[in-house]
């Protein structure tokens, strides 16, 4: 019986790269698999209008109509999350009305 030795996997590095070591390497992907980003998106009717806002310099879909949005903050309540986006992106005060939805997705979208 013949054993043949098989080529090494390890992969050519460039030489900017900072996972120099595997063991870092994995450390990283662990903590990106792990975090969550939660959006609010907030849907506010006014005299049967939705407003809406035009995004620009965000390097994401620049010029389209988008509800107005943004990220929790950690440790941030839902609803405390849409009070501050609320001021932060058209400057009005708002206050929950009891009416909130909530959806969730997770992973990416089929295209």
């Amino acid at each position: 019986m013949t054993v043949r030795q098989t080529p090494s996997l390890r992969r050519a590095r460039c030489a900017g790269c900072v996972y120099r070591d595997p063991a870092r390497r994995y450390a990283d992907a662990m903590k990106q698999r792990h975090r969550s980003i939660v959006d609010v998106h907030l849907i506010i009717r006014r005299e049967g209008r939705i407003v809406m806002l035009r995004r620009a310099n965000t390097g994401y879909g620049d010029g389209r109509l988008h509800l107005p949005s943004g990220h929790l903050e950690r440790n941030e309540s839902v609803v405390d999350g849409v009070i501050r986006e609320a001021k932060e992106e058209i400057g009005v005060k708002v206050e929950p009305s009891g009416s909130l939805l909530l959806a969730s997705r997770l992973g990416d979208v089929a295209s």
